[in-house]
């Protein structure tokens, strides 16, 4: 009885050894779409695991699913217009992948399909209201020096009629943009890992649209 627990403990060992090499050698065989390395769930549950945590900003999380677990940021250490349009940014994004795993470039990627505010629009809407807001600022000023100090506008009214301008506009630009992403995996030490791509990148950067 103890030599067959022994040998069942073998082959079981075996055959999770014989899982792992046909995951890598399916990894690193050129051109070859394999089976076994598509259906793996834990390729789904890695990218869905990270979406999520992105779409709620659970960055440190995210940071677990991306090879090197590199610390992300949302620009919390900014401040004024600059971090209000940042936390208008990651509020309104949202990531869902589609459809099943495929080959690319020896790795395997999911289509991310994401949704996020438009803030092209948003900065242009904040120029249009600053103009005005110092507009009202000038002809509500009692004398030139409370707005101009002999070198232009003066700092301390330009930084509020800009964060006031940005506020504004995060108000009232409610639109939203949508683009398809390529979220890759690879496989490495027994986990599949996000890769840190250039989509992905833009993506954490706020830059889709330059892309």
């Amino acid at each position: 009885m103890k030599k067959r627990r022994v040998l069942a403990g073998l082959m079981g060992a075996l055959a999770a050894v014989g899982a792992v090499l046909t995951l890598q050698l399916g990894l690193t065989a050129p051109g070859k779409e394999t089976a076994v390395l598509k259906m793996d769930p834990r390729v789904m549950e890695q990218a869905q695991g990270f979406l999520e945590d992105l779409s709620t900003l659970d960055l440190e999380g995210a940071s677990a699913y991306i090879l090197g677990c590199p610390k992300l940021t949302a620009g919390q250490e900014g401040e004024g217009p600059e971090k209000l349009l940042w936390e208008r940014y990651w509020q309104g994004l949202s990531c869902s992948a589609e459809g099943a795993p495929y080959a690319k470039d020896g790795n395997l990627a999911v289509d991310v399909r994401v949704s996020y505010p438009d803030i092209a629009a948003m900065t242009q809407q904040a120029g249009i209201l600053a103009e005005q807001l110092l507009q009202q600022r000038v002809d509500q000023a009692e004398s030139v020096s409370e707005v101009y100090d002999g070198q232009g506008y003066r700092q301390e009214i330009l930084d509020e009629v800009l964060l006031q301008a940005v506020e504004t506009a995060a108000e009232q630009v409610t639109q939203t943009r949508e683009r398809n992403v390529v979220l890759e995996l690879t496989y490495e030490a027994g986990n599949w890992w996000v890769v840190p791509g250039n989509e992905l990148r833009d993506l954490l950067s706020g830059a889709l649209d330059e892309g």
